[in-house]
């Protein structure tokens, strides 16, 4: 049937090519399960925007289809047209599982970021992220496991463009993630955790101590989320220290190095001195102390508040 409408396709209206070549062979073999129909290099007809509305006609088969468009962020010169994002239709059912392997795909992919020639894992994991997000509408259970991880390709991608939107849009996925994932919620830890990396990215690029200061209460509360000695909590530990210390440049409060002190003795005493995996931090202590020291000369001295 396929070949057939492929043969008489010529003068035929678009709506006709996929009526014949998609929804009637559909019609017949009626499959028992859903499908992932993967079309590649649309962007390299002009014609993609009308493709893609048409496809968006097959409404009676968005309970068991998924069409994934790929394209060009950039087409070549020539073809006629912008970028395309992924479209997509309805819910396949309540729990969305298809969204799963291609989320999959993305973190598997994710592993080969600074891999010698693959440069362009980043760009493939960003993109299977989106598409991974959208099959995850408001409402499903693993969204906020999506916006984590395409919220961290993005932070990858902003080390190595500087781009302010991509920053923006990070921080406004953060945000969304973090919303979903309310007091309770087993992953709140590492939404307040993610959030707080990519705010603290935004105040070290514009040096506004609002950014710096809602980093370090996140930092506190993914520290107070984690029981003590949990392999992750070494991590944000470290991280909140270094808010600190970049508060401490700024405002020069006695608090701030102390508390740094206080975190870095008890990450020091609660690493397994034999399991390497962990971080073990006795510069932290002694440059702690040392900062700490510096203040308290000062603030005697009348030198600093």
């Amino acid at each position: 049937m396929v070949v057939e409408a492929i043969e008489n396709c010529y003068g035929a209206l678009l709506g006709s090519h996929i009526e014949k070549i998609v929804r009637d062979p559909l019609l017949i073999l009626q499959p028992p399960q859903p499908l992932i129909i993967l079309i590649d290099s649309v962007t390299e007809w002009k014609l993609h925007a009308n493709f893609i509305e048409q496809l968006s006609l097959l409404e009676p088969f968005t309970s068991f289809i998924r069409f994934i468009i790929l394209g060009r962020s950039e087409p070549r010169e020539g073809n006629g047209g912008g970028g395309v994002n992924p479209f997509v239709t309805f819910p396949i059912s309540d729990y969305d599982d298809i969204s799963k392997p291609i989320f999959d795909m993305a973190l598997s992919n994710g592993s080969s970021f600074n891999m010698p020639g693959t440069g362009d894992a980043l760009e493939r994991s960003i993109l299977l992220d989106r598409i991974a997000l959208a099959l995850r509408p408001s409402g499903h259970p693993e969204r906020h496991w999506s916006l984590n991880n395409l919220s961290a390709c993005l932070q990858q991608s902003y080390q190595k463009s500087q781009s302010a939107g991509v920053l923006e849009e990070a921080i406004s996925i953060d945000r969304e993630a973090l919303a979903l994932c309310l007091q309770g919620h087993p992953d709140q830890h590492y939404s307040c955790y993610n959030l707080a990396n990519v705010v603290y990215n935004h105040f070290r690029r514009d040096g506004l101590i609002g950014n710096l200061e809602e980093a370090i209460t996140l930092g506190r509360e993914a520290i107070l989320l984690l029981p003590e000695g949990n392999e992750r909590w070494f991590a944000k530990a470290d991280n909140q220290q270094l808010y600190l210390y970049n508060r401490f440049k700024i405002k020069c409060a006695v608090e701030d190095p102390q508390e740094a002190v206080a975190l870095a003795e008890d990450a020091l005493s609660l690493c397994p001195k034999d399991n390497h995996s962990y971080p073990v931090l006795p510069g932290w202590i002694s440059s702690c102390k040392r900062e700490l020291a510096e203040v308290m000369a000062l603030s005697s001295e009348g030198l600093c508040s």
